[in-house]
């Protein structure tokens, strides 16, 4: 597998990396010196509120961090998968890892980021990506079939139950850091 440096330009015409992960049934290789970001978001439509969830492990599997976050006035799914994104990856940046292979389980958004589709609501959110992955030597952005994403799901899922039970509209984030 060939890591990619992301950024190639400026919005709308960059795009990043894309490696084309086959729809199998085994957990995708990461090289020895890359770390897997996996991410994940939970959207509901009535309240808009949005729960994200991302979880960062090195080739052998192991927990470097994960997190989740909650979200109010979330105006898309697609928006809050895009959210979870740069929360995860500002946050690889901010323990120094630098050879990142992100995988999400929205294809919609991989071929944003990779400059197969655009959206202009999401342009922002999309500079953003690439201002964080100028921080990487190299990165990377994959789907990923859910079944194969379930830590990130449920870290998302969970961050939207708190939210639907926390009356008092507190926004609410939780990182925890393995290493």
């Amino acid at each position: 597998m060939v890591l990619l440096k992301a950024v190639l330009a400026e919005m709308p015409n960059y795009a990043m990396s894309y490696i084309n992960c086959p729809l199998m049934n085994l957990d995708p290789q990461i090289p020895a010196k890359a770390s897997a970001l996996y991410t994940d978001a939970a959207w509901n439509n009535t309240s808009l509120a949005g729960g994200l969830g991302w979880v960062s492990t090195k080739a052998d599997g192991s927990v470097l961090f994960k997190g989740t976050e909650d979200r109010r006035n979330v105006a898309s799914a697609l928006l809050a998968e895009a959210m979870a994104l740069k929360t995860a990856l500002s946050e690889a940046v901010s323990h120094c890892i630098t050879d990142i292979i992100c995988f999400s389980d929205s294809k919609c958004l991989i071929d944003l980021i990779t400059g197969k589709k655009t959206v202009v609501a999401l342009q922002g959110l999309l500079h953003d990506l690439g201002v964080l992955s100028d921080s990487c030597k190299s990165i990377s952005f994959c789907f990923i079939p859910r079944g194969r994403n379930k830590v990130a799901d449920s870290l998302a899922k969970n961050a939207m139950f708190h939210m639907s039970n926390n009356p008092c509209g507190v926004s609410h984030s939780v990182v925890n850091s393995v290493t």
